[in-house]
């Protein structure tokens, strides 16, 4: 082992770290006032914040070397223990002249866990960082006791790469392991497709059998949605019918139907209030550090109103009539009393019935009558 590098100043060094990498985490991910948010961003700080961690140094020296990342006499790697967070333990193990590495395999192997695979791009420097999680062994291309900035900053975008050590420091709680909850048991094909015993029990007088999943589909094939309603509509009601179909299989999802057929009528009031709108509307803002009317205008303006306001204004703009702004609020109380239960009953009462999808239908249809039809 070679003389040259000196054992001082690495404690400097790690506390430098320290609190630059704390300052890059609360750049990077910042945090509620308690300490809290997104578990990736709680993650990353436990990570950052969990410095200093022992770490294991060698020098390497490169003198006389032609690398492509050589910056100055030395290279340094660096292991870092993340498996004992907030522990101060620097164990310098000297230097190795680059070029000899092969002769001190067994140090590099067990101060930095590098092996002969990755012994070769250590020879030339090409080697950046290990994970051997909870290790990481970085390797940088100068001593980063002359640049802790620098370092730091390196480090800590090794650090920012999402992976099985940053996973160590996730705040998720796995309530399974945690209640040692079981997986649901096995079902089979002919289980999951079996009618619903409750759905069941409504049959037809024809032949006092429950409709089958295609007569279902059937008995609501004729509510349908006028061409002039917008895309997205359509959709969350084309949800609100094949819920009502699958309540075949699970009785509670006649009452999800009645969730989004409301869902869809709410959303064809805001985008019919929005339809009511002038193509470009000029915007007046004030400034308030300055004081400063700015106006500008905008094209195809849109708002999220509130329900309640749009059918209003629907209605001060002769856009629906008062007898249509009643059926509407008649319509939006039905639907929500069909997703209405009582707290001792443990059943939703939304039973196997189209009208509330009918009356859903109507409801958007009357809204959107008046446009032309789309080209």
């Amino acid at each position: 082992m070679g003389s040259r590098g000196n054992a001082t100043g690495w404690n400097t060094l790690f506390l430098a770290v320290k609190d630059q990498l704390k300052n890059f985490a609360d750049k990077q991910w910042p945090l509620e006032r308690d300490g809290s948010g997104s578990d990736a961003h709680v993650c990353f700080h436990r990570l950052f914040n969990s410095f200093p961690v022992p770490a294991d140094v060698l020098l390497l020296d490169t003198t006389r070397l032609d690398l492509p990342r050589n910056d100055g006499p030395f290279a340094t790697a660096i292991r870092y223990d993340f498996s004992r967070p907030h522990t101060r333990r620097i164990h310098f193990h000297g230097t190795v002249p680059l070029a000899e590495v092969d002769a001190h395999a067994g140090l590099i192997e067990s101060a930095l866990g590098i092996g002969a695979d990755p012994l070769r791009p250590l020879k030339d420097l090409t080697l950046d960082y290990l994970w051997a999680a909870p290790q990481l062994t970085h390797v940088v291309p100068y001593d980063p006791r002359a640049r802790a900035l620098d370092y730091a900053q390196e480090l800590a975008r090794h650090l920012s790469i999402p992976s099985e050590l940053s996973e160590q420091f996730s705040p998720k709680v796995d309530y399974n392991l945690k209640y040692n909850l079981q997986p649901d048991p096995p079902a089979s094909d002919e289980e999951l497709l079996r009618v619903d015993q409750l759905t069941a029990g409504f049959v037809k007088p024809s032949d006092d059998k429950p409709e089958t999943l295609s007569e279902r589909h059937s008995s609501i094939a004729h509510i349908r949605l006028i061409p002039q309603v917008p895309i997205a509509v359509r959709r969350t009601f084309h949800l609100a019918k094949r819920l009502y179909v699958y309540g075949y299989l699970e009785y509670g999802f006649f009452t999800a139907s009645a969730h989004y057929a409301r869902l869809a009528l709410e959303a064809a009031i805001q985008a019919r209030w929005s339809a009511a709108l002038p193509s470009s509307v000029r915007l007046t803002s004030r400034d308030k550090k300055i004081g400063k009317l700015e106006k500008q205008n905008v094209a195809s303006p849109g708002h999220l109103n509130s329900v309640n306001r749009a059918i209003a204004e629907l209605t001060d703009r002769h856009v629906i009539t008062q007898w249509q702004r009643r059926m509407i609020k008649k319509a939006e109380v039905d639907l929500g009393n069909g997703l209405a239960h009582h707290e001792s009953d443990p059943d939703p009462i939304q039973g196997p019935s189209p009208h509330l999808l009918d009356l859903a239908a109507k409801t958007i249809n009357s809204l959107f009558d008046s446009l032309p039809l789309p080209a």
